[in-house]
């Protein structure tokens, strides 16, 4: 009985003996067990490989890994903000995420700018950001200067107001770059 054995690491050449001693099995001229026996032996099979098959797919996990992991950044970093803000107080942690997307978008503070002068210079910038700007300013130097604010000094929906105005700052800025950037607007 022979068995085809492929001397050269050609996917041809071993394909076709492949096939040769399935069709012997087939037949009945040949034993599976004595092909399994010269597959386990392996002296002159070479090892398969997805390129020798023609199986030459291969699942693209770099994408979903990059993906992934700007993702994780993008989480991270959130975390990371919101824990920096956690224990401010509703001005300060509204001025604080105005000067923060201002500052991540290329519009920083200038050393010797009080809050207001910052928050006019945003709105310059975008019309939009404009009264937001000034009401997140004049709370936060309320804070500043005239110290804590009891609970029955101010509205009900406080901090929810000063939320609103940071979030139409940012939306404003965000708008304003991307228009910059794509030639639209100054």
């Amino acid at each position: 009985m022979e068995i085809c054995v492929p001397i050269t690491a050609d996917s041809r050449t071993l394909i076709n003996c492949l096939i040769e001693n399935i069709s012997k099995v087939i037949e009945g001229k040949s034993d599976t067990v004595e092909l399994v026996l010269v597959a386990l032996k392996g002296g002159n099979i070479p090892a398969r490989s997805d390129s020798e098959t023609g199986d030459d797919f291969v699942f693209p996990l770099r994408p979903f890994a990059w993906a992934g992991g700007v993702i994780g950044l993008v989480l991270v970093g959130m975390f990371l903000w919101w824990l920096s803000l956690r224990k401010m107080d509703a001005p300060t942690r509204a001025y604080a995420r105005m000067s923060r997307i201002a500052w991540l978008l290329g519009m920083k503070r200038r050393p010797n700018e009080t809050s207001i002068e910052f928050a006019t210079n945003l709105g310059g910038r975008t019309v939009d950001a404009m009264e937001p700007a000034t009401h997140i300013a004049i709370e936060f130097q309320r804070r500043v200067y005239s110290g804590p604010v009891g609970s029955t000094d101010r509205p009900d929906d406080y901090e929810k107001q000063l939320t609103r105005a940071w979030r139409k700052v940012a939306l404003a800025l965000v708008v304003h770059r991307i228009r910059q950037l794509g030639g639209i607007g100054p």
